[in-house]
């Protein structure tokens, strides 16, 4: 199980930073790529984690239900963050926390 797996399921705050340093890490073009059970898509938390990816780049494509994963997972790809590296804070308060 992979941290980023479990994005959703973080709270708000923690989830924030993950992203703030995902998009951070990325290059102007850059993607970042994670992928979901398809049995919480509809849970608060993961509907927060789609609307936050949406939020932080230009380009976020869902793909079909895999089925044959156990247990049946999709995958978010999420192309270009919104502002480029270079000009965003790692974590609002400027330092890298960890969970």
């Amino acid at each position: 199980m992979s941290a980023v797996n479990r994005a959703a399921f973080l709270r708000p705050g923690l989830q924030d930073d993950l992203l703030c340093a995902v998009t951070h890490a990325l290059a102007p073009h850059g993607a970042f790529t994670t992928f979901a059970d398809t049995y919480t898509r509809w849970a608060p938390p993961a509907r927060r984690l789609r609307q936050s990816l949406g939020e932080r780049f230009d380009e976020v494509v869902v793909s079909r239900t895999v089925w044959a994963n156990v247990p049946p997972a999709f995958v978010y790809f999420c192309r270009r963050p919104r502002v480029p590296a270079q000009t965003r804070p790692l974590v609002p308060d400027g330092r890298a926390r960890v969970a």
